[in-house]
Formats: structure tokens, C-alpha cells, sequence
């Protein structure tokens, strides 16, 4: 969803751009389908490794997930390891899912906000919210559609813009 298709225009780089001009974040996509909070924690080293200068790391994994004290066990360990490189760890809402029989994502949620609070960590996007409210938006009821890649880049955008300068087109 952050490719740069023109159907997935404006970009988050581009959203970040006319936000704070002069910035154009590279971004560098260390995801892989079906990733588990272990698996987070198995990557998190070699990530970290392989892009010794990025300094800002999302931690958006727990669509997968259903065992909130296993997933906060993990996200807690990720953290500490993004922090302890000197990197800033951001961790968003996991999406809402329709038609699901018991919503997980809410629990994790749960976890997600106490985490995000008592490590003071800066606030990720409220994915769960958006798609609740916009559950047409999911190609598949977990993946985003175009329309949905959109938004997310746009909610990304929005909530790191407080990790770039104030600007002088914000301050007008």
C-alpha cells in the first residue's frame, strides 16, 4: 500500500513533502505477509542492521495476533530494541476487520494504547477507527484497497508530522 502506484497517489512521501517542505522520507518496507509479534521480534535486530540510518521505525504488526499478553510480551521487547539502537519506535492501531467473530484487534488495541502511553511513545495512526468507520475501504476485510492505501498514507502523514520541524506553510 505505500508503493507509489498513481492509483495510490498522493504518496506518504509526498503527503510528508507538502506538509514539511524540503523533507521527502525514504522509506524502506521490512514487512512481510502473515508476520506474527514473534516474528517482529525475530527480525528486529537484522532490520535495525540493515538500515543503519533510519531513524524512525514502525512497528505494525498484530492483524495476525489474538493473545494480548504474548503480543504486549513482544511489542514491549521490539520497543526497547528499536530505543536501544537510538531509533524512535511508532506503533499504530491495528486495523479493524469486518465480519470477524471475535474482534482481536480491539483487544490489541487495548495494548497497543497502554504501551504507546506508559513508554511515551509517539502516537501512531488509529487504523482501527478509520476502517471501522470506513470498512469499504478493505479489498478483502484486512488489506486495503486503493481508496483505503490513500488514507492510510494520508493518516500516516498526519501522525508523524509531529516528528518534523514546525514549517513555515504550517505556520501561516
Amino acid at each position: 500500500m505505500f508503493d507509489r502506484a498513481p492509483v495510490h497517489q498522493p504518496s506518504f512521501a509526498e503527503a510528508i513533502a507538502a506538509r514539511h517542505p524540503g523533507y521527502f522520507p525514504a522509506m524502506v518496507s521490512a514487512g512481510k505477509g502473515s508476520l506474527h509479534h514473534g516474528d517482529a521480534l525475530r527480525l528486529i535486530d537484522e532490520v535495525l542492521a540493515l538500515n543503519p540510518d533510519a531513524r524512525v521505525f514502525v512497528l505494525g504488526f498484530g492483524s495476525n495476533d489474538c493473545d494480548p499478553a504474548a503480543f504486549r510480551a513482544d511489542l514491549v521487547e521490539v520497543i526497547r530494541r528499536v530505543r536501544a539502537a537510538g531509533r524512535i519506535a511508532v506503533v499504530p492501531r491495528i486495523p479493524f476487520r469486518p465480519g470477524s467473530p471475535i474482534d482481536y484487534p480491539a483487544r490489541l488495541n487495548a495494548v497497543v494504547d497502554e504501551v504507546t502511553a506508559t513508554l511515551a511513545l509517539p502516537l501512531g495512526p488509529d487504523l482501527y477507527a478509520w476502517f471501522a468507520a470506513h470498512p469499504d475501504q478493505l479489498r478483502d476485510g484486512l488489506h486495503p484497497d486503493d481508496r483505503g492505501a490513500v488514507e492510510m498514507s494520508r493518516l500516516w502523514a498526519e501522525a508523524v508530522a509531529p516528528l518534523y520541524p514546525p514549517s513555515a506553510v504550517a505556520a501561516r
